[in-house]
């Protein structure tokens, strides 16, 4: 009798053991899979598919066309200038990008070109015609409208949108973050340099104007260009005036104490003009250059620019705290040395 009990108990034990190998081996060898599929091993993507305002973005870009000078410029000083495939006529900036293939100017684009060169990103900063918009939808690239800036911090708001967009929801939104805050940094640095530098002459009132030519006006407290004079420590003579609406006229009684002149314009010749060669800035060498292409295209190099103004207005200026910050020289020397590729940036 007991031999018959111990031979069913071993039975049994025999049975579950055979049972347990079927569970863990026979069913693809997954206790959590009893359907046997194989579950896949891939990771996921946390950076794609991107939603950049209701626009999706399905994987990383590798074949951009910009239809804006601005844009191009970013792109490239950001270290992704390997990934644009096509530009405008008037995207010049670096001259690297001359190699590129045009589709025309921002209002007469060539769409047979934009199609022909398969993009998978558009990046443009204002709005086209519907039938060039309908005609590039057609090449599938994710068209993406980014409009100019308003301030130096929505500028910095711009350039992390841009890294987001080329590396994706976590690590363009980590680049991003990183370089805006060593870019606002920079600013601060320079705004205090200049303000102190300023504070410290108590016999001079910095004041100036800027100008994009010599028949016309100058820029206004509201304009993107206006709001610079701050980080310059300078005060705006056009003071409560509006969108460029201040005449040129009104410079001899304002009397500027510094005259920052576009790029388009001869300083030399100042002295022979009726509306400038009583200014004490022009007769006193205080009329400096701009670059700007800089300015307008709300460039990383435009904090180079600046720098090299308040070094101009304040020759004993200190400005120690720049050189770790990103600018236009310390971005492309990273790109050229493979730490802002593809893959990274700032």
């Amino acid at each position: 009798m007991i031999k018959k009990i111990a031979a069913a108990v071993l039975g049994c034990v025999v049975l579950v053991s055979f049972a347990s190998c079927s569970i863990f081996e026979g069913n693809g060898g997954n206790a959590s899979n009893p359907g046997g599929s194989e579950v896949s091993s891939a990771p996921i993507d946390v950076n794609y598919p991107l939603d950049m305002d209701g626009i999706y973005i399905e994987k990383m870009p590798q074949r951009v066309v910009s239809l804006s000078p601005a844009l191009t410029e970013m792109v490239s000083i950001l270290g992704y200038e390997n990934r644009l495939v096509g530009r405008t006529d008037y995207c010049d900036y670096p001259s690297s990008v001359s190699n590129l293939p045009t589709v025309g100017s921002p209002i007469m684009l060539d769409t047979a070109k934009i199609k022909e060169l398969k993009p998978d990103l558009i990046l443009m900063q204002v709005p086209t015609t519907n039938e060039a918009l309908t005609q590039m939808q057609q090449t599938g690239a994710a068209i993406v409208t980014l409009p100019k800036a308003l301030d130096i911090n929505s500028t910095a708001e711009l350039y992390s949108k841009i890294f987001k967009i080329m590396e994706g929801a976590e690590a363009g939104a980590a680049k991003g973050e990183e370089y805006k805050a060593r870019f606002l940094n920079r600013v601060t640095a320079l705004t205090q340099a200049t303000q102190s530098a300023a504070a410290a002459n108590t016999e001079v009132e910095y004041t100036a104007a800027y100008i994009i030519d010599t028949v016309s006006i100058a820029a206004t407290t509201d304009t993107y260009e206006g709001k610079l004079f701050s980080i310059l420590g300078l005060t705006n003579v056009a003071g409560e005036s509006v969108n460029w609406n201040y005449p040129l006229e009104n410079l001899a009684k304002a009397k500027p104490y510094v005259l920052l002149c576009g790029s388009g314009i001869d300083i030399e010749s100042l002295s022979s003009l009726k509306k400038f060669k009583g200014l004490s800035a022009v007769k006193k060498g205080r009329a400096y250059k701009v670059e700007t292409a800089a300015i307008e295209r709300q460039s990383p190099r435009m904090l180079d620019e600046l720098e090299r103004l308040a070094k101009e207005i304040y020759p004993d200026i200190q400005l120690s705290g720049s050189s770790a910050a990103p600018g236009a020289s310390d971005a492309a020397s990273e790109a050229s040395s493979g730490k802002a590729s593809s893959a990274t940036a700032a």
